[in-house]
């Protein structure tokens, strides 16, 4: 389920109404918001919103996107996840699995993708964890440290990124696959083998 606000210069409301009827949103709100920015200039715009399912939410969000009149200076798009939604739409199409609003999932692959020091810790724990119990034969700990590298949202990353063209995206995600590999290399390095003596 999703909550989509679109704010738009006014008098754009009933081409972003048009959209949502399109896809198969049964019904919109529309009123007027003033929007005050900090050189104190006030403007108003029509702010539009729909509460559906996730699927219905996908396809506006999408369609207004590809809009001749979006322009992201002037129009914004918010997307919320409600707790529950109680309307005349069928529950069927509110709970549909498996979609999400491309915004959504370039929200959440560029936090994954972002190198901070938890991300470097969290890496470099999992990776020390799975190297011991590869070396101890230790099942648990090697099922631990994979628990801990996140590696799939990375290259989530690049694929999405090279999909959409989100180039910012695919900078991210490359540099923080770079830096997982390398992370992995030292942690896995085993110190007793290079302790031992090469030849006699």
């Amino acid at each position: 389920m999703r909550q989509v606000t679109i704010t738009t210069p006014e008098g754009r409301a009933a081409d972003v109404a048009r959209i949502a009827f399109g896809v198969g949103v049964p019904e919109v709100s529309v009123d007027q918001t003033r929007v005050v920015k900090s050189d104190g200039s006030e403007t108003i715009k029509d702010r539009i919103e729909i509460d559906t399912g996730t699927d219905l939410a996908k396809a506006f969000v999408d369609a207004v996107k590809t809009a001749a009149f979006f322009d992201s200076d002037h129009c914004t798009i918010a997307v919320r996840q409600p707790r529950s939604i109680v309307s005349r739409e069928r529950f069927a199409v509110l709970t549909r699995p498996l979609v999400e609003p491309a915004t959504d999932l370039f929200q959440e692959l560029c936090q994954f993708c972002q190198v901070t020091y938890g991300f470097i810790g969290r890496i470099f724990i999992g990776a020390l964890l799975l190297a011991l119990g590869i070396l101890d034969d230790r099942l648990l700990l090697m099922i631990a440290g994979l628990l801990f590298i996140p590696l799939l949202p990375l290259i989530l990353g690049i694929g999405f990124s090279l999909r959409t063209r989100q180039w910012y995206l695919f900078r991210q995600a490359i540099l923080a696959l770079t830096v997982a590999l390398l992370l992995l290399i030292i942690a896995g390095i085993d110190h007793r083998v290079a302790e031992q003596p090469i030849c006699p």
